[in-house]
């Protein structure tokens, strides 16, 4: 039976280069796919005010291993876009648990 902590869905914004337009400049191109079965638990948030209000809120995020994940992709959950803090960590093996789990964070303000 699956974990009912595992039910939330991630969409993974993978970027790459792309081709080159007339400029001779690389145009970015974005693929994008879901992350199902992964859970979402928040780990901090922070508030920080000096001229202006700044909260930064931390997510750890575990699910089904993604090799795809880098430290340079962009998630997106429930309409908000996040970065990857660090780089994730993806396990697999005949005699393990397989996984992969990261830290995402949102900056507002």
């Amino acid at each position: 039976m699956d974990s009912p902590f595992k039910d939330q869905t991630v969409t993974i914004l993978l970027t790459s280069e792309g081709a080159i337009d007339d400029d001779g400049v690389p145009t970015p191109t974005t693929t994008s796919f879901s992350w199902r079965g992964v859970s979402v638990q928040q780990q901090q948030s922070d508030e920080e005010v000096d001229g202006r209000t700044t909260v930064i809120t931390r997510y750890r995020v575990s699910g089904p291993p993604q090799p795809t994940i880098t430290a340079l992709s962009t998630l997106e959950w429930r309409g908000d876009t996040y970065r990857i803090e660090g780089e994730p960590d993806t396990r697999t093996g005949p005699l393990r648990i397989n996984y992969t789990r990261l830290l995402m964070t949102k900056v507002s303000g």
